[in-house]
């Protein structure tokens, strides 16, 4: 008689590893594994194609799809029994698959996209971590250039998942030097270009102004130094306008040319009057300049818009009618009082008038002939308002600062001082200046959001990087009029603040600084803080 069969030895399974990302192939060791199984991890069936049988003491198998920080074993079960292994730990599969940009100088915000970055760990460089990151999600990461970082790439901390994976290589560029200019706009991050901004000229004190740079000087009534710009002065600058002890008459203490983008923050009819002539956008100048007022109470201000029509014009010409080029200008005021008109025209119009020729020689271009003198200027209270010239097929738009003697004292005393920044005198302006001339001059130097990036909500709290200009300064950052918890000023287009989470409809950031402007930066209903974590890019 035969012996009897034993039974079958109990079935074991062991892992040849413990973890790895999803995809991860693994080997299943033990047995006997025979007949029809079932795989399972984590309770889960394995779908046929995750796992093989390649003899009875293997099965090769696959890490299913399933989240990162996932534990569990996996089971074989057969008709003599089921086999469970060690726990196995599904890890993220962190990659780096772009990064932009990737040169700028400190403050720049830098975007990492790839996958599985919030397993991936803080990202850093020689085991410090950046201060100033943000993870939108599992595939975006934001990060700001600190001051005083050498190029390289980055890595991420060693405790997480992305330990071994670094970024490209970031340029770091040198900082931008300080820059002679001032923020001069709500509407965009576009800063006074420096080479037409008014420089200190410690060498004419006499003239008490901040001298226009040659490039920008016309060399008509070239004693003067005027501006390249429509503005206004007496008949004769020379006489009419001297003052006990002073050695010149009229003078433009600031003489701004400002980028195009600027058209969005001048007057409304303005911008109208602009569309209605059918002039882009790219054909309009605009600029902003200050005068002292007419010393003579008979004395008017007569507009002189061909230092801007002809800015290259000779003082002087032998044959002052081989000069004339026969131009005719279309011009008008805006934002100004009803009483503030042009001689012999009234308020609101805009009307031709040509620019015409000395006959002398001397001086050699004047004043269109029909837009002679303003009517209504009160010598002894400053005021503010702009003008609009057309010359075919383009356009100058000025804001006029007429100052008494009292506030442009005031400037004098800024602009002596030296070296002077556009920044002092738009800081002496925003106290001392409460009348037209300098609330429309602080209208111009409001900051501006551009864009917020918001993180997703921790604790009943975002991380917001809010991009833009204007924040040196920053006195305060609010949402929907909440103040942030807290925020900090990395650079002057960047904010790192920390607001409460809130939820439904368009939120508004708003930053303030002590010159006394405010812009918000609305994110749109569905983004930032009203979705869930999703990016508001304000463009």
């Amino acid at each position: 008689m035969a012996p009897p069969v034993p039974p079958p030895g109990p079935i074991t399974a062991t892992l040849n590893r413990t973890s790895g990302p999803v995809g991860s192939a693994l080997v299943l060791t033990g047995g006997p594994f025979q007949g029809g199984l079932t795989v399972r991890f984590g309770g889960i069936p394995l779908p046929a194609g995750l796992f093989t049988v390649t003899g009875p003491g293997r099965i090769d198998v696959g890490v299913p799809p399933v989240a990162p920080g996932t534990r569990a074993p996996f089971e074989v079960e057969t008709a003599a029994g089921t086999a469970t292994s060690e726990a196995f730990l599904v890890t993220a599969d962190v990659r780096v698959e772009s990064m932009t940009p990737r040169t700028g100088p400190p403050g720049t915000v830098v975007t990492v996209r790839g996958r599985d970055l919030d397993w991936a760990g803080p990202l850093g460089r020689d085991g410090a971590v950046l201060e100033d990151q943000m993870l939108e999600d599992g595939t975006t990461l934001h990060f700001v250039i600190p001051p005083g970082l050498a190029s390289g790439a980055f890595g991420f901390h060693a405790g997480g998942d992305g330990a071994g994976v670094a970024t490209p290589v970031f340029t770091v560029t040198p900082p931008e030097g300080h820059r002679p200019s001032f923020l001069a706009t709500p509407l965009a991050p576009v800063r006074v270009v420096p080479g037409n901004m008014p420089l200190l000229d410690p060498w004419n004190p006499g003239f008490h102004l901040l001298d226009v740079p040659a490039g920008m000087r016309t060399s008509q009534y070239g004693a003067l130094h005027f501006p390249k710009i429509p503005i206004f002065h007496d008949y004769n600058p020379l006489l009419d306008n001297l003052r006990p002890g002073k050695s010149t008459g009229t003078f433009c203490t600031l003489a701004l040319g400002l980028p195009r983008v600027f058209l969005e923050a001048v007057p409304a009819a303005l911008r109208d009057r602009v569309r209605a002539l059918g002039i882009p956008e790219d054909r309009v100048d605009l600029f902003c300049v200050s005068q002292d007022m007419p010393y003579l109470d008979d004395a008017g201000y007569l507009f002189r818009p061909h230092y801007w029509t002809d800015p290259e014009a000779p003082g002087f010409v032998a044959a002052p009618a081989a000069y004339n080029r026969g131009r005719t200008v279309e011009v008008g005021l805006f934002d100004a009082g009803p009483a503030f008109h042009f001689q012999g025209h009234a308020a609101g119009d805009f009307f031709p008038g040509p620019v015409h020729v000395h006959d002398d020689g001397f001086f050699v271009l004047s004043s269109p002939g029909g837009v002679m003198n303003l009517v209504g200027l009160d010598h002894g209270t400053t005021t503010a308002f702009w003008t609009l010239v057309r010359l075919e097929d383009r356009a100058a738009a000025t804001l006029h600062l007429f100052l008494n003697d009292a506030d442009q004292a005031l400037l004098d005393a800024v602009a002596g001082a030296g070296p002077a920044t556009l920044g002092q005198v738009f800081e002496a302006a925003a106290g001392p200046w409460d009348n037209a001339a300098g609330r429309k001059l602080r209208a111009l130097v409001r900051p501006r959001v551009d864009r917020a990036l918001v993180g997703p909500a921790a604790w009943g709290f975002r991380t917001v990087f809010l991009a833009g200009s204007g924040f040196t300064d920053a006195a305060a950052v609010t949402l929907d009029g909440m103040p942030a918890r807290g925020f900090r000023v990395v650079a002057d287009h960047l904010i790192v603040a920390t607001v409460a989470e809130a939820g439904g409809g368009p939120r508004a950031f708003t930053v303030a600084t002590p010159l006394g402007g405010e812009v918000s930066g609305l994110i749109p209903s569905g983004h930032g803080i009203a979705g869930g974590g999703e990016a508001a890019l304000l463009e």
